[in-house]
């Protein structure tokens, strides 16, 4: 299957992640970590981040996430 054109969601977060690669103090399982969720999605570093995330973050300390905008009172 073909890659879907190229946007700037996309560029930007290649940006970032190749500063976060550069960082001389990334910690090594962070950096293997993310470069294999690069190397299991190719040409998407929305995917790979996310799942690079998923696998690192640990779960108890995300906040809750509230699905829809706040209430005004």
């Amino acid at each position: 299957m073909p890659l879907p054109p190229r946007s700037l969601l996309q560029f930007q977060l290649e940006c970032v992640i190749d500063e976060l690669l550069a960082l001389p103090d990334l910690d090594p399982d962070a950096r293997d970590s993310l470069l294999d969720h690069l190397a299991v999605n190719p040409g998407r570093p929305d995917l790979a981040l996310l799942a690079h995330i998923r696998d690192v973050q640990d779960p108890a300390e995300l906040p809750p996430y509230k699905n829809g905008p706040t209430p005004r009172n």
